[in-house]
């Protein structure tokens, strides 16, 4: 979940916390793509090294798929549109669970029915599905299902 700050009167902020030199691509698209969703305009995303801040940065959501990838809000906008049109093509399945995979040097996404994995995952999304599944398990096995230590 993507922390909001608000204090009425002002809008909502998103805020973003990452590790490293500065934002990357991703992390704006990734900024970008919260702020959509939950219909926020400003983003502050703060980055650090070993826990020291070495800077921020505000920007407004629209601005940033030109900060990520040179191109401007209204592109940006239709790329996103064609996506969502070619997930509502693929999820087809009433109630499926659908993991959306982009590798950070691929071109292209793919989409996987998480009801349909092979038994046996390969090691580089074996942390990720093991996530997915947590996260999915209360919403299959309803209120039943307990955790212990």
């Amino acid at each position: 979940l993507t922390p909001l700050i608000h204090s009425p009167p002002h809008p909502p902020v998103s805020l973003h916390v990452e590790e490293g030199a500065g934002p990357t691509r991703g992390v704006y698209l990734d900024v970008w793509l919260d702020c959509v969703i939950n219909g926020v305009r400003d983003a502050v995303i703060c980055w650090h090294q070993d826990a020291v801040v070495r800077g921020v940065a505000v920007a407004r959501a629209d601005e940033l798929p030109e900060q990520a990838l040179g191109i401007g809000h209204d592109e940006m906008d239709h790329k996103a549109r064609q996506v969502i049109k070619w997930l509502q093509e693929h999820c087809s399945r009433d109630g499926g669970s659908y993991w959306l995979y982009k590798g950070e040097h691929d071109d292209k996404l793919m989409l996987y029915d998480m009801s349909e994995l092979p038994a046996r995952v390969p090691s580089e999304f074996a942390v990720t599905v093991a996530i997915v599944c947590l996260r999915l398990a209360p919403t299959v096995s309803g209120p039943a299902l307990t955790t212990s230590h």
